[in-house]
């Protein structure tokens, strides 16, 4: 008898390691990749993605096979086709094939043949073959990791273990930037940073992506302690007014902590981080359907600021201070010199990763000892990379899918069951401020902000599905 209830306790620890196991699988990189400089180091990104297979390895050899079913056939048929393409940028071609799927690419080879007067006979199609061999590898653990969010996310008053996780993680970027801004001398880490003194970065280097990473945190926490009453449940032998009390103490607390990331957002005075922030808040309303007067207020209140500053200072002015870069030249110039090679390279690009190796080589804005690692612009970054066909179509993928998700919490909010249509606008929100402050910034390049958009859509995409999503898969 004592032994079998000693296996029965066994067998019930092994169970609960089990499932907690992919709740710390996927914290490793949610929580590593903003701490380290928004995992904007190449070995960052490596041990981080090492750290979360070696994760990964234990919890095949444990035996559990929760949230281990893969997805449908047409989603890896897509991530398929999409993977083909740093394949193709990477392996090596003949000259002879590379002459005629990228001829400007075969005429930068030949001055360097005719320099070092030797004749290579196969090459790729990418200007820097490894890094974009890192970069599928990078896509692939994306991939993984969005969809384990998705799997272990799906249910959201059993996620109460993820949304505080944001909010710790959304409070320490919070009070770290307001530091920075009390402590002017304070720089980001051990980062050698010399720009942006008394701005709000976090642990981020550059404050636009911080800025960014805020915009993606901040309205699904305040979706989240808007339906908190939904997500915790009333507790054995509680009555319902205590309940209630006990749920509006943790809605103002929470409530608080999410006004202080709100705060270190303008604080970091990133002007495009601020109308993205905007557009998130105005999208969140959007999409909640809400009639209430004060939130209505709010927003208009915030538009009215905005449109009152261009009004005095000029909106001329505005639109100057969006186009520089730093003190050196402007975006435009720099999307001009982008668009060039674009044009060269219009098939199948530079290679995923391969936009800083030959950005040199058209910079024309800059001195010859100066160049800028990205183009400032993630769609034109991504089309140099990628090809206009590929870039087209993901670009094009992306907003529908956003469109679409839209439309479904639209209808989903009609029927005000649940927190899942709350949610989902919250993550909608964010992603449309990441979308909107793409256009001038390069938030995809930082793998942190990547990482968190790829996993807010994913998250709106369960969220705002017709079925509920009630049960779990054993």
């Amino acid at each position: 008898m004592s032994r079998n209830v000693r296996s029965v306790h066994r067998s019930s620890r092994t169970s609960h390691h089990s499932s907690s196991l992919p709740h710390f699988l996927l914290a490793i990189p949610l929580v590593l990749l903003p701490i380290l400089l928004g995992g904007a180091r190449i070995w960052f990104q490596a041990w981080v993605m090492a750290l979360f297979c070696l994760g990964c390895m234990v919890w095949v050899w444990t035996g559990s096979k929760e949230g281990m079913r893969l997805p449908s056939g047409w989603v890896v048929a897509a991530l398929g086709i999409l993977a083909c393409v740093p394949i193709i940028q990477a392996l090596p071609v003949p000259m002879s094939v590379l002459e005629v799927i990228s001829p400007e690419r075969q005429v930068w080879l030949q001055r360097v043949v005719d320099i070092l007067d030797v004749r290579p006979y196969w090459t790729s199609l990418s200007y820097a073959p490894v890094l974009t061999g890192f970069g599928l590898l990078w896509w692939v653990f994306c991939a993984v990791v969005v969809w384990m969010g998705m799997r272990q996310l799906k249910v959201p008053e059993r996620s109460g273990w993820f949304f505080g996780l944001l909010l710790i993680l959304a409070m320490l970027q919070a009070s770290y930037g307001l530091f920075q801004v009390f402590v002017p001398q304070a720089g980001v880490l051990w980062a050698e940073y010399s720009g942006a003194e008394g701005c709000a970065r976090g642990t981020f280097v550059n404050r636009n992506h911080y800025a960014c990473f805020l915009n993606m945190l901040w309205p699904v926490l305040l979706a989240w302690v808007i339906s908190l009453d939904q997500m915790l449940p009333r507790p054995h032998g509680m009555t319902r007014r205590e309940h209630q009390e006990q749920v509006w103490h943790k809605k103002f607390l929470f409530g608080f902590l999410v006004g202080l990331v709100i705060l270190a957002l303008f604080f970091s005075r990133s002007r495009g981080g601020i109308l993205a922030a905007l557009v998130g808040l105005t999208v969140f309303l959007l999409l909640n359907r809400s009639k209430r007067a004060e939130m209505v207020i709010m927003v208009c209140a915030a538009w009215a600021v905005m449109f009152a500053y261009g009004w005095v200072i000029g909106f001329d002015e505005i639109l100057a201070r969006f186009d520089r870069i730093g003190s050196d030249t402007g975006r435009l110039i720099l999307w001009e010199d982008v668009w060039h090679m674009i044009t060269d390279h219009s098939w199948l690009g530079v290679g995923v990763n391969g936009f800083e190796t030959i950005g040199r080589v058209y910079n024309t804005s800059l001195p010859e000892s100066k160049f800028y690692y990205h183009a400032h612009n993630d769609y034109l970054q991504l089309m140099a990379e990628v090809g206009l066909p590929l870039a087209l179509a993901l670009i094009l993928s992306a907003w529908t899918l956003w469109l679409v998700m839209a439309r479904r919490v639209r209808r989903k909010a009609k029927d005000a069951q649940g927190p899942e249509a709350l949610l989902a606008a919250g993550a909608l929100a964010g992603c449309a401020a990441f979308l909107v402050h793409s256009v001038v910034e390069f938030n995809w390049q930082i793998p942190a902000n990547q990482l968190y958009f790829l996993l807010m859509m994913g998250l709106a995409w369960v969220w705002s599905s017709e079925e509920r999503g009630r049960r779990t898969d054993d």
